[in-house]
């Protein structure tokens, strides 16, 4: 008999004051994500039995009172989470009977919600096929890897985009093998972030599967909105017709100027004598048109796809932020039709720079350059930009529904 683990004990310390329980949260005013993932599991006819992990007393209380509200009637199985997710897994994993340690373990993450049953019907055929399978989906965005502190040469290197995948769960292995590779890893002290990698130390490596549709994690306050909103695409409440040929979104960012920094504009360097301060290569006018593109696709701002203070986004090509903006407006049918920014700056003078950068912005957001405006202007003296103490960009853009408009689900 195969099982199904759903590991739902996690602290959330990430989702801040949003919710005190991201798994039991309700989601698109109705069900809440560990829900949504029983169902899932239940309909998908794969799995006999739900082992879950949990965070205590109150939440094992919580989750049966879900499973009953919403019909599931494969057994449930908890078992205490623990401090760390292999932890949780391994815990999970010794539930299972031994006469079934040759079945199909599936480990899922309970706070990606939007796991459908064909999804797991697939992931079933293919790890019965070739051993082990796993969600997972090729990397749209340019990925550095930094230097180590200890080494001598500072750059940044980039790593080969095509051979590049963002893990993601269902993953699939047999019961017992997956145990092995897990009792293997804490006892060598090796640290795993997920399954694949536990399985990797037995030499096992699963074929992937990329979902045909968003598969998102619950992480961050922000998700809320976005995995709410992909739901409400899914479950037909907003519909083609419902939704306009066109999104209008605005953005803003201002940087101050600092010494010794470059000075990055619309991906363009220009000369002068002091650069803006910023995590990324504070590009200003990058900034205010990602932040325009996903304000027009409803979705969270660039802060929170590309966190500022984290190592991946230090010193960050500006570009690659507007080109994430654009792919995760084309996750919800929506496309670039144009682009109208402003730049605040009393120095340098900008307008002969326009023309490069409108040819530099063009390709990430996949439009001519005719279909970008930049102006430029001064503050007139007044305030803080007036003082010349760094450089502002508004930025308005145009989303076009491509074909039929928004169509998430399958």
């Amino acid at each position: 008999m195969n099982s199904a683990i759903l590991l739902a004990g996690g602290s959330g310390k990430r989702m801040a004051q949003a919710t005190t329980d991201k798994v039991l949260a309700p989601l698109h005013g109705k069900l809440p994500s560990l829900a949504l993932c029983m169902k899932a599991f239940a309909e998908s006819g794969t799995v006999g039995r739900i082992i879950v992990a949990t965070r205590d007393k109150e939440q094992r209380e919580r989750i049966s009172a879900l499973a009953r509200q919403c019909a599931v009637t494969l057994p449930l199985i908890y078992v205490q989470g623990g401090a760390e997710r292999a932890d949780s897994v391994l815990a999970a994993l010794e539930a299972i009977p031994e006469e079934d340690g040759e079945a199909l373990a599936f480990i899922h993450d309970g706070a990606r919600p939007l796991l459908e049953a064909e999804d797991l019907r697939e992931l079933c055929r293919l790890a019965s096929e070739n051993g082990a399978a796993c969600a997972g989906r090729a990397v749209t965005d340019t990925i550095k890897m930094l230097p180590d502190a200890n080494s001598a040469a500072p750059q940044m290197k980039d790593l080969p985009r095509a051979r590049l995948r963002a893990m993601e769960t269902p993953q699939v292995f047999p019961g017992k093998l997956i145990r092995n590779a897990y009792r293997k890893a804490i006892e060598e002290k090796q640290t795993v972030t997920d399954d694949a990698a536990a399985a990797a130390l037995l030499g096992i490596h699963p074929v992937l599967y990329t979902m045909p549709h968003p598969n998102p994690k619950l992480t961050n306050a922000a998700d809320i909105d976005y995995v709410n909103l992909l739901l409400s695409k899914r479950s037909g409440q907003v519909k083609a017709h419902d939704t306009p040929p066109f999104r209008i979104g605005h953005g803003y960012d201002i940087h101050r100027f600092a010494e010794k920094r470059r000075l990055v504009l619309g991906g363009v360097e220009i000369a002068h004598t002091r650069g803006l301060d910023g995590h990324s290569d504070a590009d200003c006018l990058c900034h205010a048109i990602a932040d325009a593109i996903l304000g027009a696709a409803g979705l969270p701002d660039i802060g929170h796809f590309f966190p500022p203070g984290k190592a991946e986004t230090k010193d960050m090509d500006s570009l690659d932020i507007v080109r994430g903006a654009v792919a995760k407006a084309a996750e919800l049918g929506l496309k670039v039709g144009n682009i109208d920014a402003s730049l605040i700056a009393e120095e340098p003078k900008i307008a002969k720079h326009v023309p490069m950068m409108k040819e530099r912005l063009a390709p990430a957001l996949g439009i001519s350059p005719a279909m970008i405006g930049i102006k430029a202007t001064t503050n007139e003296g007044i305030g803080g930009l007036g003082r010349a103490e760094g450089i502002a960009a508004h930025a308005v853009a145009l989303l076009i529904a491509k074909h039929e408009p928004c169509q998430i689900s399958k």
